[in-house]
Formats: C-alpha cells, structure tokens, sequence
C-alpha cells in the first residue's frame, strides 16, 4: 500500500471516490470527446499486430498515447467508469490532505476535498475519457514532493511518483509540464549547493530525484512507442505541426509564406489557397474548403515534418517581435479560459456515437452535459469560487507570520508552485494549440484547492496563538 492508514488521509480519500462516484452517476455516464477516439490508435495497432494483421505502411501519431490508449480499452471493456482515473485523483487529494493538515483532522479534509471534487472543474475531468486530469495531478505532485518531500514516507512518494509516471506516459504536455519543474528545481538546487546552504544529499535525495525518475520514465516510454510503432508499421509515428499552425494562425507564419512562396519551395506553398486559417482547422478540419494538414498526402506530411522547424526559424528570424507578441497574448487568453462550458455535447454528439457506438452508452440522456444552461450556471459558479481562491490566497500570503512557522514557510512555497504549475500549463496549451476553457479548466480546481487547505491551517495557527 502506497500510505499508512489514519483518519486524515481515509477520510479525504473516501470523500473523493464517493464524491466522484456521485457525479459520475449524476451525469449518467463517462464523458467523452469526438478526440476521445484518437487514443484507441495506437492500441488498436499493437492488439492487430499481436493477432498477426501485417500493418507496414499503416500510420499514427505522437501526442496520442498507446498507453492511455490501453487503459481506455480496459476501461470501457471491463468497467462502467473510469476506475484507474478516480483511484489516481482520490490517492493524490488524500495524499495531500495527510501531508498539510496533519494527522487527526478527518473532518476538515472531508469538507475540503468534497468541495473541490463537486464544485470545481475536477470531476469533469476524472469521468471524462481523455487524460487530461493527470495534468493537475502531475502539477501538485511535483509541488508535494518538492516541498513536502523529505516529510514523506518511501512508500508516499512510490505512489506519488506511480501517479506522475502515468501522467507523463498518458500525454507528452503532461511531461513538458514535469520536465520544466526539474529544470527549474535542478537550477534552484544547484544555487542552494553552491551557497552551501544545503549540505547533504538528503533534499536532493528525496526531492528532486523522484522527479527525475518520473522524467526518464516519461522520455523512455516516448521512446518506445516510437521504435514499437517503427518496428510494427515500417516507419516512425508522425509529429503534427503544432507549432506552424500556430505561426500561420498569429499571423507571422503566414506573411512569411506570402512573401516567398513559391521561390523557396515549402511544401506549405502548395497549400497556400486555404491559408490564413485557425490551427484547429489547419491541424483538424474535414471540410474540403478549410483544411491543410488534413488535406497533405503522406508524402506531404512527412516533407513538412522535415521542414517544419526551419520553417519556424526562418519566421522568427523574420518577425521576432511579432511572434513574441502573438505568443504572450496566447498565453494570456489561455490564462483566462478556464469554465467547464466547452464539456457541451452540443455538435459533437453525431461525431462521438460514430467512434464510439455502443461502447459510449446513449450520450443524449446523460444529464450534465447535455444541458447547456446547467453548464453555463456551473461556469458562473465556478468562476467565482476560483476568484474568491485567488483573493483568499493573496490575502493569506501577505499577512504577518503569525505562528504558523515552518509549516506556513513550506505551504506559502507549496502554493506558490502550485500556481506556477497553472502559468506553466497555460503558456504549454496557448503557445503550442488553439486557447481552450478545457486546457486551463484542466488545472484550475489547484487554486481553490490550495485556498481552503491554506484556510484550515490558518484558522488552525489561530486557535493556536495565545491570546493577548
């Protein structure tokens, strides 16, 4: 078992499962998106290729896991919710409540994890068949290891890292997100060493290495899928150009091409008559009159694939302050993008029973997203909490250290990674993709997290003064 058992850490777990388990229930079924299909791919190859189908000459994609792809298959074969997802989610809040309020406090991590697994974005992300959950999950792993690390047994980080090794293998965001932590942590280690305010091995011992492991894990599962998928299907899996798109839909990528297409021979010269377009239609669309990537022959992709990065040097080299700019604004409306309002079937409903069939259920009677005013209600309200999270937070942080001493030191650290992991997260999705609410909402739910857990601590500091 990955905990000791004590009333902090039961109390906040059960609360989680039963709190999902009920919403779950409420909406009438797992959540799925038309993109939802997408991860089946590369797990569908490796079953075919077990059963002896020749697939040379067949084709994937990085971004979609054959990992996550395979916890779906046993998903939805063999259970009626996301178990893995909701175990994941319910082990890290309780982990949590155990490592910051301190043993004998059931009733107060009951509370808070109850509302944050009902009342903010969360539990949309744990019943929904995409793992986007594991993104907040990686993020306040890295923040309790970090910080909380050396107060953790071994087998507390065995499963704090066993969460955070699935979040890196289920999406390669999730492990940009973890990389930059490391980078950042392994800089702010190497100043303490070298100030010789660290003298042992211990805080690098039980603080960064475990991250590091989750990074190698991350990289060496990449790496494998690539040569898997080179050794079944005769070539590697191809890499959409996210990036590019995002050039051309700034506006950057596109001037440059106008400027010297045909002379310098892109491959996106010759698909010009669709161009300025949005990177979701660039990378997605179907329609035949706006769509690029879609459109390329295989021979296509793999020559922009080859090109792509040039291509991206050339556009910076030609507009540096412009693709700067375009990028902060990105990461600016991606920061602000955080309701629960794109979880409406709406449009999507006809594209995810075609992929899905019997295996979604009947998705026009769950209850939850498929009404569009209770989910724009559910916006509004959690749009609010959020707000009054981040005020309640400011307002924590500035006030005098008044007893809560090195634990206020280490939660004041452990928020503040917490909302770097959301700058992180938005700056990732923004820069790379098209702005979504679903991206930032994926993460969100840390920051109100983090504004009761600091509450209960202060209002416990409180009690604890003596008075005047």
């Amino acid at each position: 078992m990955f905990f000791k058992a004590n009333s902090t850490f039961l109390a906040a777990f059960l609360t989680a499962v039963i709190a999902f388990l009920l919403f779950l229930g409420v909406n009438g079924g797992l959540i799925f998106f038309f993109d939802s299909w997408g991860y089946f791919g590369g797990a569908e190859v490796l079953f075919k290729h077990l059963r002896g189908v020749d697939l040379t000459g067949g084709l994937s994609f990085l971004g979609r896991s054959i990992y996550y792809g395979l916890l779906m298959q046993w998903e939805l074969r063999h259970a009626p919710f996301a178990p893995v997802q909701i175990l994941s989610t319910a082990y890290m809040l309780a982990l949590t409540a155990d490592l910051v309020l301190g043993r004998g406090r059931p009733w107060v991590a009951a509370a808070i994890t109850a509302v944050v697994a009902l009342l903010t974005p969360l539990p949309f992300f744990v019943i929904n068949a995409m793992p986007d959950v594991y993104a907040g999950l990686a993020v306040l792993g890295v923040a309790l290891v970090l910080v909380y690390g050396e107060r953790m047994s071994g087998m507390q980080r065995a499963g704090a890292v066993a969460v955070m090794i699935l979040a890196v293998l289920f999406h390669q965001t999730h492990l940009i997100l973890v990389g930059g932590f490391v980078a950042i942590a392994l800089l702010g280690f190497a100043t303490l060493a070298l100030s010789r305010r660290i003298r042992s091995l211990k805080p690098f011992t039980v603080r960064l290495v475990p991250l590091v492991i989750v990074v190698l894990a991350g990289i060496g599962g990449d790496v494998a899928f690539r040569v898997g998928m080179e050794g079944i299907q005769g070539e590697e899996p191809m890499r959409r150009p996210f990036i590019l798109g995002r050039m051309i839909a700034d506006g950057p990528g596109y001037r440059y091409l106008k400027a010297h297409c045909p002379e310098e021979g892109w491959v996106m010269c010759d698909h010009m008559q669709n161009l300025p377009i949005n990177i979701d239609w660039f990378l997605w669309s179907a329609h035949p009159d706006r769509r690029v990537y879609t459109a390329m022959t295989r021979a296509e992709r793999r020559q922009l694939e080859r090109e792509e990065f040039t291509l991206v040097g050339r556009i910076i080299a030609a507009e540096p302050g412009a693709v700067l700019a375009s990028a902060g604004d990105n990461w600016q409306r991606q920061l602000d993008m955080f309701t629960v309002e794109d979880f409406y079937y709406g449009q999507m409903v006809p594209g995810i029973e075609k992929n899905f069939g019997p295996l979604a259920g009947d998705i026009r009677a769950q209850r939850i997203v498929t009404s569009k005013p209770l989910l724009a209600d559910l916006s509004r309200l959690q749009l609010w909490i959020v707000y009054a999270a981040f005020a309640g937070l400011i307002c924590l942080s500035v006030r005098p250290h008044d007893g809560g001493g090195e634990d206020d030191r280490l939660f004041r650290l452990f928020a503040g990674l917490l909302v770097c992991g959301l700058l992180m997260n938005g700056a990732v999705c923004g820069m790379l993709s098209e702005p979504h609410h679903r991206y930032q909402a994926r993460v969100i739910w840390l920051l109100p997290y983090a504004a009761m857990l600091y509450g209960a601590l202060w209002w416990r500091w409180r009690g604890l003064r003596p008075s005047a």
